[in-house]
């Protein structure tokens, strides 16, 4: 099951070490501030650490703690998604290396401290990543007991929005597995020891540790952040991380109106009105469906058009309006002619007396 962590377009507070989703540990006001993905409309958060910032918690730091260590196995998300960018022009490591994006930092049961440094990080070095690993097999509160090593995993994606999926399994022995794919493509694979003897699940914070003074760490990280159980693969958290495909607005018909008529001539105007609510009319064309006889329609094409030609009797005419989607709606109107007959004259033969009164011949 996914969990929305944080989607990155709340206000941000500092809090605690510990404690609640997404509390912030940041030593400047610059250090983490709302922004976007550069070169997208992405909602992200921008992490800048300097040399010159005072120390919090041992360290420069301008991070978000994504949970809180767990005792319990069955507790521990393995799986974490995210976005992340890194702009060539303000990343000034030098020779000295600055975690960034993540690490997965231990938390000791003994007294609820932090012993060592993370058992899971990406480290930049010269503007090359690499993986640290760190593990014990006995109680890592003696410093002797803890172990460590690096690998390089090739040139930092610079430049560039990468989606970043990882998995880990922390164990103590070698059953422990972690691995990182950049934009679909697997980049680390390790399996062994990778955790704390006599230390918590470690907890998740995403962002910039400046542990080694680099003179400017500046990252983006956007969202959604997202981590998931074991009933995750990695298939399912990369396709979490893609935008959602935009839904197809349905086309709407154009709408046709027309008037009934009745005339006492033997021609007429057919007017329609035609209207589309989401785009434009491209055609309309008229027809005669029914009548006395064939009627003359000045232009087929034209929503105003004259007729002629009529005679009496009830006429039927359809309009056909054609949107540029392609949908089509028919209106239809009657036509009822009604010309008056001319009275007859009739001529009578006979002749009229002088009262008035005439007799037929």
């Amino acid at each position: 099951m996914k969990k929305l962590i944080v989607d990155f377009s709340g206000t941000i507070q500092k809090a605690s070490k510990y404690g609640v989703l997404g509390e912030v540990q940041v030593n400047s006001p610059y250090g983490v501030q709302n922004a976007v993905l550069p070169g997208t409309s992405i909602k992200a958060i921008r992490f800048e650490t300097r040399s010159t910032d005072t120390a919090i918690y041992g360290g420069v730091r301008s991070e978000i703690v994504v949970n809180a260590p767990v005792k319990d196995a069955t507790a521990f998300n393995p799986w974490f998604a995210f976005k992340f960018y890194i702009p060539s022009a303000e990343w000034d490591g030098g020779t000295k290396e600055c975690i960034f994006p993540f690490q997965f930092h231990d938390k000791s049961l003994a007294d609820g401290g932090e012993k060592a440094s993370p058992n899971f990080a990406l480290e930049i070095l010269n503007k090359r990543f690499r993986v640290a690993t760190r593990w014990s097999t006995a109680d890592y509160n003696t410093a002797s007991n803890r172990k460590e090593k690096w690998t390089d995993i090739g040139p930092a994606p610079m430049d560039q929005v990468v989606d970043l999926v990882g998995y880990y399994l922390p164990r103590t022995d070698g059953t422990g597995v972690q691995k990182l794919w950049f934009n679909g493509k697997e980049v680390f694979n390790l399996v062994g020891a990778n955790a704390f003897v006599g230390s918590y699940y470690d907890y998740l914070k995403v962002g910039n540790y400046n542990w080694n003074r680099v003179l400017k760490c500046v990252g983006f990280i956007g969202g959604p952040l997202i981590v998931g159980d074991s009933a995750e693969t990695y298939e399912s958290m990369y396709a979490a991380l893609q935008p959602a495909s935009p839904q197809p607005v349905p086309n709407k018909a154009p709408v046709v109106t027309l008037t009934d008529q009745n005339v006492v001539t033997t021609f007429a105007t057919l007017s329609a009105s035609v209207v589309d609510p989401d785009g434009k009319i491209v055609s309309t064309q008229w027809r005669q469906v029914s009548g006395p006889n064939v009627a003359l329609i000045g232009s087929l094409q034209s929503a105003v058009t004259g007729i002629s030609g009529l005679v009496t009797g009830q006429y039927v005419f359809e309009c056909t309006a054609t949107d540029d989607k392609g949908a089509q709606t028919a209106g239809k109107c009657t036509v009822d002619v009604d010309i008056p007959v001319p009275a007859k004259k009739v001529v009578f033969e006979g002749r009229m007396f002088d009262d008035g009164t005439w007799e037929k011949l």
